[in-house]
């Protein structure tokens, strides 16, 4: 009776211990399947994101190529203000290199940073967050600004090669334009940093319902404008056609963007929390 006692002790361990010994292979298997899953998922959001940023250049070609009573009229009033901009390039370029302040060369060093490079990497890290972490909004958002900076620099660049305006520090006057240049010299009109974040910051503002967060959407392009004459790199008009390009592209973009719901940043009861870097 010990005997057999002790037997079925013994069977009762060897099972236990065959237990212990499958269930690191489980947990692998869900950890395995949990991430097959994730991965489907991830790669189907790639190829819609993929698909939309197809499509939304379509339909800025397409808008740009019909031409319609409205469209006329918006070319006419851009080409008028251009041109008014244009004939008070020389006082305003003047004006701003004659009132530099060390309060000035600070506040308009936010061209290094916005419509700079690292605008492309902030987008593309904001939006790799919203991929993996399941984050619908932030990616959307992300997704947003990157379509109204590429297509924003697409089109600026081929008109800056074409132009082949001379840049203010260049000291050829406002009026030199030697078409077909591909130099940074000579690639003045229109601004590209002005078109690319006038582009990001309307594009966004389309997200979202909160008139402050649209200021300051578009307090951050008019600084980047305004900086780009402070610091000599090009003439009044050119931040102006900048400015406008960007402005109509951004608005297509975010118009043709299907989410409408998009928080950009967290609000609660209206009010908006921002962190901005000091330093």
């Amino acid at each position: 009776m010990d005997l057999s006692d002790k037997r079925l002790i013994v069977f009762n361990k060897s099972s236990n211990s065959s237990g212990n010994m499958f269930k690191p292979i489980k947990i692998f298997s869900l950890f395995f399947l949990m991430n097959l899953f994730l991965s489907a998922q991830v790669t189907e959001n790639i190829k819609t994101d993929i698909k939309h940023f197809g499509n939304s250049g379509k339909n800025l070609w397409n808008s740009f190529t019909k031409f319609e009573a409205n469209t006329n009229i918006k070319i006419a009033a851009s080409l008028l203000l251009i041109g008014s901009a244009y004939i008070v390039d020389d006082e305003v370029k003047n004006f701003s290199q004659n009132n530099r302040s060390k309060f000035a060369d600070n506040l308009f060093k936010i061209d290094d940073y916005y419509g700079d490079p690292l605008t492309l990497i902030a987008i593309g890290t904001c939006y790799s967050i919203g991929l993996i972490g399941g984050n619908d909004n932030l990616r959307t958002s992300a997704l947003t600004a990157a379509e109204a900076a590429f297509y924003s620099g697409v089109v600026t660049s081929l008109i800056k090669s074409s132009m082949g305006r001379s840049r203010p520090y260049v000291n050829k006057g406002k009026s030199e334009f030697n078409p077909i240049k591909f130099n940074a010299a000579e690639t003045a009109f229109p601004s590209g940093h002005t078109t690319i974040t006038f582009a990001i910051s309307t594009a966004l503002a389309e997200q979202t319902n909160s008139s402050t967060l649209k200021i300051v959407l578009y307090s951050a392009a008019t600084l980047v404008g305004a900086a780009r004459i402070y610091n000599n790199a090009h003439w009044f008009s050119d931040v102006v056609g900048g400015g406008l390009i960007g402005y109509f592209i951004g608005k297509h973009v975010g118009e043709n963007q299907s989410n409408k719901n998009v928080h950009i940043f967290p609000t609660t009861n209206n009010v908006i929390n921002i962190l901005i870097p000091l330093n």
